[in-house]
């Protein structure tokens, strides 16, 4: 399992994330938090598809949800590499 912890302020973005959390998102300091879990590869396709990107894409992941932030974005862009190998 692939856990990446996240920050967002908008609702939409919250609705998709929830979906991908175990326990849900929670609102501390004027924003959302918690961890995304990713069980298998499916798992993360889904949540990019949710977001409208793919593993495809040449351009950072998630640029369409702009409030959307990773703790630790090195993590994030080492398991999309992963998955595009």
């Amino acid at each position: 399992m692939k856990t990446f912890f996240v920050y967002c302020t908008d609702v939409n973005t919250l609705n998709i994330c929830d979906k991908y959390s175990e326990d849900g998102l929670s609102y501390q300091d004027e924003e959302y938090k918690g961890d995304l879990n990713f069980k298998e590869k499916e798992d993360f396709i889904n949540f990019l598809n949710d977001v409208g990107e793919s593993l495809e894409s040449p351009n950072y992941p998630f640029s369409k949800y702009p409030d959307l932030e990773f703790s630790n974005e090195d993590d994030l862009w080492d398991y999309f590499d992963e998955l595009q190998g």
